[in-house]
């Protein structure tokens, strides 16, 4: 049979988040006896009804990487600098929309 639910956990999140709990068979089927029948843990949702702010993260870039030496040593040549999105927008923030290369 099985032993006492130990209490819930923490919820895992302050909005939307989840809580678990376990058991243990307190005593295994033995001589024929029939096993236990049913989980060891369960896991509900906790938090659901908190009013869940999103967080408004605005897009964000590194800064732009030195210029590359000049593709041509004569006239016609080409030169780039780099630069990465550093934090990607969550919420309402805006957007990333800019050139990641420039030539």
């Amino acid at each position: 049979f099985f032993g006492d639910w130990q209490e819930w956990a923490s919820c895992s999140a302050t909005c939307q988040g989840h809580h678990q709990r376990s058991r243990a068979i307190a005593v295994q089927a033995h001589a024929g006896g029939t096993p236990c029948a049913g989980t060891t843990m369960q896991v509900n949702p906790c938090n659901e009804d908190s009013q869940c702010e999103a967080l408004d993260v605005e897009c964000a870039y590194s800064t732009w990487t030195t210029w590359s030496p000049c593709s041509h040593s004569c006239s016609g040549g080409n030169q780039m600098r780099r630069r990465e999105i550093s934090t990607h927008a969550q919420g309402h923030g805006a957007q990333c929309n800019g050139d990641l290369q420039e030539l």
